[in-house]
């Protein structure tokens, strides 16, 4: 019944700082395209006052269990 129906729940145009530019004008232009879903602006690091959601990523050192 629902095999293989992926689907699109957040909008993340740059992830961790990776080719990030003219960071407020693509997340307002995500944001303005697709009303329907979140935007998450700058995923995990160089962040802007723009997007629904700001998250950070964090990483165990090679330590850990």
């Amino acid at each position: 019944a629902n095999y293989n129906k992926p689907s699109i729940v957040m909008w993340v145009p740059f992830n961790e700082g990776w080719g990030q530019f003219n960071t407020m004008e693509v997340v307002k232009w995500t944001m303005d395209f697709d009303t329907s879903r979140l935007v998450d602006g700058p995923s995990g690091g160089n962040f802007f006052p723009v997007g629904h959601a700001v998250d950070e990523h964090r990483y165990p050192g090679p330590g850990m269990p």
